[in-house]
């Protein structure tokens, strides 16, 4: 262990330094205005109750769980979904979100949105060319929303 002892107070100060350049996502609150064309996609055709690929639900339940929405909003969003159930959603959900595994799901990332066929590559903007996660997109926006106010 004493061998190490440098090595852990190295690594604790540079953890310690990101924490602190790490800019705060909202918590418990979703603005659908900044939304990547990938997640605001998935979102209005559940909402529209058009039929969502599986891959698709995933994706988009992980995405809000990543910016703290509970299970009753995620699950207010799916409501209007032609299939939806209630309890059959909301165990789908608890389990995607880690409330009923050990895990939870991480959002997938664009090149794995692509391959599952639920990006909408002819709606992308700038902002979305430069990015390759759908959080980082969310992200930028969410700062160029906090800078712009």
């Amino acid at each position: 262990y004493d061998i190490f002892t440098s090595d852990i107070i190295r690594i604790k100060n540079l953890v310690a330094n990101q924490r602190k350049n790490y800019t705060e996502m909202p918590i418990g609150k979703l603005d659908i205005k900044i939304l990547p064309p990938c997640m605001k996609n998935l979102l209005s055709s559940i909402q529209a109750g058009e039929n969502v690929p599986h891959m698709g639900r995933i994706a988009l339940v992980a995405f809000l769980n990543s910016l703290k929405l509970s299970t009753d909003d995620i699950l207010k969003l799916f409501s209007t979904a032609p299939d939806f159930e209630e309890d059959k959603s909301r165990y789908q959900v608890e389990h995607i979100t880690g409330t009923l595994a050990s895990t939870s799901y991480k959002p997938p990332g664009c090149e794995k949105m692509r391959t599952y066929g639920i990006c909408p590559t002819n709606e992308i903007d700038e902002i979305c060319k430069r990015k390759r996660h759908p959080l980082s997109y969310y992200k930028t926006k969410w700062v160029e929303g906090k800078e712009k106010k």
